[in-house]
């Protein structure tokens, strides 16, 4: 649950960010302009050619059928509906005349011990439904012909039984009888479960030809994606950084605060002192009472401001997935802190960078030794660092 709202959270976000910064309109008026830059020279018609009447031919096709895509792409997952997800696996295999790997019997045992057969029968349920009410030119025939007419009481009710079929079935129930099927031929498991069997098939049948459009996709669409921003940036007279997705990557930036909508402003540190208002006693705002007692008594060491310890800041750093973990440098190469977060209203961030709204957030790291060597009584691995700043360096400032 944890999981599938912090995605619906972000894609909420990214729309937010969207609108509210017009960047589509924005965008287009960039390549009604960028269209008109390569028309007008003929050695630019040459090099970057219809770049953009290309791209949008390429998106148009693959996106065609995205709906369905996404939907039969995606469901099942193992977390929420792993019986069907495990006898899907199971039909391709059959069908592929694969046999039962090491691998594919761990993940087996794994999804099966933790299910839990109420949500897998509700996402069925589910899958089926979104099925239904899919696009006229984007239809799983397969569920049509097997359930009916998409709005009836009657398809819900074979639709809920379908589920029932899978979820409650004592042949589907236990780890061994999944793996099981890996030794059955496709004709004999179609003559047990033959809509199952039916459904199955059509499902993996439309996983492995959209892959096929995926790669033909990826193909045409990398060629042109870089020719787009070639043409942007000679259009512009810059050079963009790279992403560097899956290398090493800096970024900078300043501690700073935000106003997210008016009337409202983010200072940029928290401190302890706010990590305790926020305490209810229920995961996960459950706070030691060692940590309240530091609070209380101030007993900060050398990590104290004023009359708390901070705890988070933000910055104007541009982060991408996979920047949680490391470190937040200031100006002199010192860490100051370790990044972990964005923050919602800079969720647009995978399109766009907004300096007025995007911010990564990053725990000090003066509550991170803090934690380390009063709460968690590990000053000798303080000891160890080299640690600029604190009392000293007050006292003599003073």
């Amino acid at each position: 649950m944890a999981n599938l709202d912090n995605s619906r959270k972000v894609f909420e976000g990214g729309i937010v960010a969207l609108k509210r910064s017009g960047f589509a309109a924005t965008r287009k008026a960039e390549e009604e302009k960028l269209a008109a830059w390569i028309k007008a020279d003929a050695k630019r018609v040459e090099k970057y050619g219809d770049v953009l009447r290309d791209l949008e031919r390429v998106s148009n096709d693959f996106y065609a059928v995205g709906a369905r895509d996404r939907l039969l792409r995606t469901f099942p997952s193992a977390a929420y509906a792993p019986v069907y997800k495990q006898v899907l696996d199971a039909v391709a295999a059959m069908r592929a005349n694969q046999k039962l790997t090491d691998k594919k019997r761990a993940e087996i045992d794994a999804t099966m011990k933790d299910r839990e057969p109420l949500l897998e029968r509700e996402m069925l349920k589910y899958f089926l439904r979104a099925s239904s009410e899919l696009p006229a030119n984007e239809r799983f025939e397969a569920a049509d012909a097997m359930f009916g007419d998409a709005k009836t009481a009657v398809r819900r009710k074979k639709e809920e039984e379908f589920a029932k079929s899978i979820v409650d079935s004592d042949a589907f129930d236990t780890a061994e009888k999944i793996a099981s099927l890996y030794d059955m031929s496709f004709s004999d498991f179609e003559k047990k479960h033959s809509d199952i069997a039916r459904l199955a098939a059509a499902h993996a049948d439309e996983r492995a030809a959209y892959s096929v459009r995926a790669g033909k996709f990826v193909a045409e669409i990398e060629g042109l994606r870089l020719s787009y921003q070639r043409a942007l940036a000679e259009m512009r007279g810059n050079s963009p950084y790279p992403d560097a997705n899956s290398t090493l990557r800096f970024t900078y930036g300043n501690v700073k605060g935000y106003e997210p909508r008016e009337a409202v402003k983010y200072t940029p540190f928290t401190t302890l002192k706010g990590v305790i208002e926020k305490d209810t006693g229920v995961f996960p705002f459950d706070v030691p009472q060692k940590l309240k007692n530091l609070q209380q008594d101030k007993d900060f060491g050398r990590y104290g401001v004023g009359d708390s310890v901070p705890v988070n800041f933000l910055s104007t750093n541009d982060i991408i997935g996979g920047n949680s973990g490391s470190p937040i440098l200031n100006a002199y190469g010192e860490q100051v802190g370790i990044i972990f977060d964005g923050n919602f209203e800079g969720l647009g961030d995978d399109l766009f960078y907004d300096p007025n709204y995007g911010r990564t957030i990053s725990v000090d790291i003066r509550y991170v030794l803090f934690v380390t060597e009063k709460f968690g009584g590990a000053k000798w691995i303080v000891d160890e660092l080299t640690i600029k700043g604190g009392t000293k360096v007050k006292k003599a400032k003073a």
